[in-house]
């Protein structure tokens, strides 16, 4: 990747630049920075959007981690018995953070699939491509083939579907989410 568009991407990313003698990047930043540009490579993100899509997450990870980091120096504190979160020792942070940190990155995976699928389904059911209807048992059931973003929400075919008659919730956009 070019040295200019690494640059413009790691700051869209929020990132700080580095001086080029800096040995600020991890082998994570360079195969992240892989990814992304093997994504623009197969055509899935456009260069024209590249800086978007990574401002985007950049500014949307940035927040989740300012709370998280919030949310660990408030444990801290608490399992010390403090009022102060800043008088945790090293040792106590790096252990709060092993347990909890897993713990929290499966919960935002889980999250995330969610909404994806949540998405896709209302892309689908937008474009007729599958319709969702209530079979007898009261279980959702589609006509044409079920959709792939079960596989987004990590679940097998049909276990993200909603399997009771309560309204589904609307979304920010005042859409159905679901069926």
């Amino acid at each position: 990747m070019e040295p200019q568009r690494t640059q413009r991407l790691w700051r869209a990313l929020g990132f700080p630049d580095a001086a080029d003698d800096d040995p600020a990047f991890t082998d994570a930043d360079v195969a992240a920075l892989g990814v992304l540009s093997g994504l623009i490579d197969s055509g899935f993100v456009g260069p024209e959007t590249e800086a978007s899509i990574a401002r985007a997450m950049g500014q949307s990870l940035s927040r989740l981690a300012d709370w998280q980091t919030d949310m660990l120096a408030d444990a801290l504190a608490r399992a010390g018995g403090r009022d102060d979160r800043a008088n945790a020792t090293v040792e106590e942070a790096i252990e709060a953070a092993r347990m909890l940190l897993p713990r929290l990155r499966e919960v935002q995976d889980y999250v995330w699939r969610r909404h994806l699928a949540a998405n896709a389904d209302r892309l689908l059911a937008a474009t007729g491509a599958v319709t969702v209807v209530s079979s007898p048992s009261g279980s959702p059931t589609w006509s044409g083939t079920p959709p792939a973003p079960a596989a987004w929400a990590g679940a097998s075919s049909g276990s993200w579907w909603r399997t009771s008659r309560a309204p589904p919730p609307r979304s920010s956009r005042g859409t159905t989410a679901g069926w």
